[in-house]
């Protein structure tokens, strides 16, 4: 089960890529075309990631795929691929909502939670099936997640049989 399918069921306001690793997808594909520690690369990175953080997606794809226009083999390669990683991802690349909400748009509380979910699930002395563990670790992020445990079991119980 991929992880966005598992989050359709939750009550959430918004899905984000977090910037971190967003932005080191930009990056690879800068230095794949415009060199590495090169100035042009340096400003393209600035330029992009300030667009898609101010601007938002559209802008920003506008932006790659000006800047893929005139490329050619492998470098045309590099820009596809950056393109192929942001177009699934475009509805996850909205700086603006996060911003609007006050939610953090870094890799941080994310690996944190990651962390904590993974040794509650499998901290000392606990044995977990496959099926079981997945139910356990969404019930933990869902009581993790700010307001979402109280709304899910209201909801809940309100859609029982």
């Amino acid at each position: 089960m991929c992880l966005r399918s598992a989050l359709e069921v939750l009550p959430l306001q918004g899905v984000t890529l977090d910037f971190y690793h967003f932005s080191e997808h930009v990056g690879d594909a800068g230095v794949a075309t415009l060199g590495k520690d090169t100035p042009a690369c340096q400003a393209f990175l600035e330029q992009t990631l300030h667009t898609a953080r101010h601007e938002g997606y559209a802008p920003f794809f506008q932006r790659v795929l000006d800047w893929r226009s005139p490329l050619r083999g492998g470098k045309r390669q590099a820009a596809d691929a950056l393109i192929g990683y942001v177009a699934p991802r475009q509805e996850m690349i909205n700086c603006d909502q996060c911003q609007e909400n006050g939610w953090d748009v870094g890799s941080g509380p994310m690996e944190s939670m990651c962390g904590v979910t993974t040794d509650r699930a499998k901290g000392r002395g606990r044995r977990w099936d496959l099926d079981n563990v997945e139910g356990l670790v969404a019930l933990e992020a869902l009581y993790q997640s700010t307001h979402l445990w109280n709304r899910y079991w209201l909801d809940a119980f309100q859609h029982r049989n």
